[in-house]
C-alpha cells in the first residue's frame, strides 16, 4: 500500500517557505511604495518651489526705483530688513516675507503706499519654507557726487521646502532676480 499523502514536517517547511517568499514580497512591496510617496512628495515639492520663484522673479524683474518714496525711502529700488518691499511695475507697493509659522508671504498695495491687505500665502499647506533668506544688492542708486552706486539693483532668494507630514528637507532653490529697469541717475 502506497501512502500519497505529504508528511506533517514536509508540509510545515512547504508553509515556512511560503511564508518568508511572501514576507519578502510584502516588505519589497511596502518598501517601493514608501520610496515612491517620497518621489512623489519631493516633486511636487519642485514644482511648488520652481513656480514660486519664478512668481517673485517675474515680479521683482518689474521692480522700479520709487523716486516720490511713498513705498520705499526716495530712490531706493528694493527695501530689505526682514522682508523684500518695491514698488513694481504698475505702481503698486509690494513687499515678500516669511513668517513665525515657516511661510513666505505676499502683500500687494492697490496704490504706491504701503497701505496691505491680507497677506497671501506663496506655498501650500503641504510644505514650509523652513529657510527663506535673501540678500539685496544695488538697491540705492546713491549721490551721484559722493557715493554713487553703479551696482544693477538685483536680489538672491533661498527657499527650504520641509514636508508638513514627517519635517523632511525636500528640496532647496536659489535664485538671483535682477531689475529690467536700468539703473541710470533720474
Amino acid at each position: 500500500m502506497s501512502n500519497k499523502g505529504f508528511t506533517l514536517i514536509e508540509v510545515l517547511v512547504a508553509f515556512f517557505l511560503f511564508v518568508l517568499v511572501m514576507g519578502g514580497a510584502f516588505s519589497g512591496m511596502q518598501q517601493a511604495i514608501t520610496v515612491q510617496r517620497d518621489a512623489l512628495e519631493k516633486r511636487a515639492a519642485v514644482e511648488e518651489l520652481s513656480f514660486a520663484m519664478e512668481y517673485l522673479a517675474r515680479a521683482l524683474r518689474g521692480a522700479q526705483k520709487d523716486l516720490a518714496g511713498d513705498c520705499l525711502p526716495a530712490g531706493y529700488t528694493f527695501e530689505a530688513t526682514t522682508r523684500i518691499r518695491w514698488l513694481d511695475r504698475n505702481n503698486r507697493c509690494r513687499e515678500i516675507f516669511s513668517d513665525a509659522s515657516s511661510d513666505f508671504f505676499e502683500h500687494i498695495s492697490s496704490d504706491s503706499t504701503p497701505s496691505f491687505g491680507t497677506a497671501r500665502r506663496l506655498i501650500s499647506d503641504d510644505f514650509d519654507a523652513d529657510v527663506f533668506w535673501f540678500r539685496v544688492f544695488g538697491e540705492y542708486q546713491g549721490d551721484a557726487v559722493d557715493d554713487p552706486d553703479y551696482i544693477q539693483p538685483h536680489v538672491t532668494i533661498g527657499v527650504l521646502l520641509r514636508s508638513n507630514h514627517d519635517n523632511r528637507e525636500l528640496v532647496s532653490m536659489q535664485t538671483t532676480i535682477s531689475t529690467r529697469v536700468i539703473d541710470v541717475e533720474q
